[in-house]
């Protein structure tokens, strides 16, 4: 999870508050590869329908 300096994890407007970089995402890909599930608020679901996929292409032909 990303978070600003003042503790927030998004805001309340319409659009999403992207906090992460490239680096921020490249980790949670690895982190998301090495696990079988993810837990993902209702309301992140409801807002953002994420798709939780493993997207470096060396990572998903990695033995599981």
């Amino acid at each position: 999870m990303a978070t600003s300096l003042d503790s927030y994890i998004d805001d309340t407007g319409p659009h999403r508050l992207v906090l992460s970089d490239a680096d921020d995402l490249d980790w949670m890909d690895e982190v998301q590869a090495g696990v079988d599930a993810s837990l993902v608020g209702a309301n992140t679901v409801r807002r953002y329908d994420p798709r939780l996929l493993v997207h470096s292409a060396r990572r998903q032909a990695a033995p599981g």
